[in-house]
């Protein structure tokens, strides 16, 4: 399957740092959207962010095999920190969100 080519790895250093963070600030926020959801009990939005966080990984995936600058330091970079702030931000929505 081609993907458009909005989606493929930019090759400056910084537009891969801000590709992965934004990848991993998502991927995160999924993961700890659904954690929460299961622990509530919650069918829908253990549904939805399952869907979300599949579809999601896929892609990342296949960009980072596919694309030789997805692997760079930078990149890594953007993951972690992108990562680490999109678990934060959703333990703090999903609070709001859940009432918990």
């Amino acid at each position: 399957m081609k993907l458009p080519k909005a989606l493929n790895v930019p090759e400056t250093k910084l537009g891969q740092f801000m590709f992965f963070f934004v990848s991993e600030f998502i991927c995160f926020f999924i993961i700890v959207a659904d954690t929460r959801a299961i622990a509530l009990g919650s069918y829908l939005g253990a549904t939805v962010t399952n869907v979300a966080f599949g579809m999601q990984a896929w892609l990342v995936r296949k960009l980072t095999v596919e694309h030789e600058g997805a692997r760079s330091l930078s990149s890594g970079l953007g993951s972690t920190i992108g990562g680490t702030l999109g678990t934060l931000l959703s333990i703090y929505f999903t609070r709001i969100l859940y009432g918990k």
